[in-house]
C-alpha cells in the first residue's frame, strides 16, 4: 500500500507538470518500482544512494563510479562482479554474504552486519571495516586484497599498504603499523594501542595521537620525525 501511494504521488506530479518527472528516470526509482532497466542504467557514473530502502537485491552488471550507500537497507545480496569506484557502505544492512569478484576503489563498510566470510576475488583499495561482525583474525583468507582490515579487536595490514585517503585507527587495539606505510591523507591513532611509528612512514596530512599508547611518551615533533626516517609527516602533529 505504501509503495502504491508513493507512486501515485509521483504520477500526480508528473501529470500536473505535463511532462515526465525527473525522479522516475533515476535508477533508484526503477529499482524501487521494478521498472525495466537499460544498459545505461547499469553504468552509474556518480553515486547511488539506497539508504534505508527496502530493496533486497541489485541487478547483474551494475557498476557505480562513485559511492554505493546501502546503510540500514534490506539488501540481502549483491551481484557477482560488482564494481564500485569509491566506497561501498553496508553498515547495519541485512546483507549476509558478499559476491565473488567484488571490487571497491575506496573503503568497504561491513560494520554491524551478519557477514562471516570474505569471497574470492575481493579487492578493496583502502580499508575493510568489519567491526561488530562475526569475522575474526582466523577467518581472513589469503586471497583478500585490501590495504587494511579493521575488526572489532584487531587491525590486519597488507605488507605494501598505500592508502589514497585518510587512515583512521582510533579506538582500536592495534599495536603496530607496517614499515613503509604510505598515507595520502591524515593518520588518526587516537585512543589506540600503537606505541611506536614505523620506519619509512609517509603521511601527507596530519597525525593525531591523543590518548594513544604513543601519546603517553610525550615525544617532541623532532623525535617523531627522527623515529620514522626516511619517512615524513607533512601536516601537523596533534598530541
Amino acid at each position: 500500500m505504501e509503495k502504491e501511494a508513493l507512486k501515485r504521488i509521483f504520477d500526480f506530479i508528473k501529470n500536473k507538470d505535463n511532462k515526465r518527472h525527473k525522479k522516475d528516470e533515476t535508477l533508484e526509482w526503477k529499482l524501487l518500482f521494478n521498472e525495466p532497466l537499460t544498459e545505461k542504467d547499469l553504468n552509474v557514473k556518480g553515486n547511488l544512494d539506497l539508504v534505508r530502502t527496502k530493496i533486497t537485491s541489485l541487478p547483474k552488471g551494475l557498476k557505480v563510479g562513485g559511492w554505493l550507500d546501502l546503510q540500514l537497507s534490506k539488501i540481502t545480496s549483491l551481484p557477482e562482479g560488482l564494481k564500485v569506484g569509491l566506497f561501498l557502505d553496508l553498515t547495519e544492512s541485512d546483507i549476509k554474504s558478499l559476491p565473488e569478484g567484488l571490487k571497491v576503489g575506496g573503503h568497504l563498510f561491513l560494520d554491524y552486519t551478519n557477514i562471516n566470510s570474505l569471497p574470492k576475488g575481493l579487492e578493496v583499495k583502502r580499508v575493510i571495516y568489519a567491526k561488530h561482525t562475526n569475522l575474526n583474525f582466523y577467518m581472513i583468507p589469503k586471497w583478500v586484497n585490501a590495504g587494511a582490515i579493521v575488526l572489532t579487536h584487531k587491525v590486519l595490514f597488507n605488507s605494501n599498504l598505500i592508502v589514497d585517503g585518510a587512515l583512521n585507527l582510533s579506538g582500536t587495539y592495534i599495536q603496530s603499523l607496517p614499515e613503509g606505510l604510505k598515507i595520502y591523507g591524515t593518520l588518526d591513532i587516537e585512543s589506540s594501542d600503537i606505541a611506536l611509528l614505523p620506519k619509512g612512514l609517509e603521511v601527507e596530512g596530519d597525525l593525531y595521537t591523543l590518548n594513544s599508547s604513543f601519546y603517553q611518551y610525550e615525544y617532541t615533533d623532532n623525535q617523531i620525525r627522527e623515529m620514522i626516517k626516511p619517512g615524513f609527516i607533512k601536516g601537523k602533529i596533534f598530541r
